[in-house]
């Protein structure tokens, strides 16, 4: 899988209120780390054909926290909007050779 992560955070984001807790910042909203690292552009290449399939995103999505099974079959991630986080069956996909099947 390949992804593009996001260079520079959005000016809304930078000025969002933030916790301060033991040397962490907490955004409050989604209860998860301030500025978090986020990707775009997910693609799935296949190494032996090099055949890319890109994967559909929400407009403005911003994904990450991607978790691979022990099979490597299928990949899990989150997308954090302005209310929160959305996991769940939106957002997982499977990732077999040469198959491509989203739940977007």
């Amino acid at each position: 899988m390949l992804a593009t992560p996001t260079n520079y955070p959005p000016i809304a984001d930078l000025a969002k209120p933030m916790l301060r807790l033991a040397g962490y910042r907490i955004d409050p909203t989604t209860n998860g780390p301030h500025l978090p690292t986020t990707w775009t552009n997910l693609v799935f290449k296949e190494v032996a054909s090099k055949k890319e399939t890109p994967v559909r995103l929400p407009k403005d999505a911003r994904v990450g926290g991607f978790s691979w099974n022990a099979a490597g079959t299928r990949v899990a991630f989150q997308n954090t909007t302005d209310h929160g986080s959305n996991f769940g069956p939106r957002t997982r996909t499977r990732a077999r050779p040469g198959v491509f099947r989203g739940w977007f």
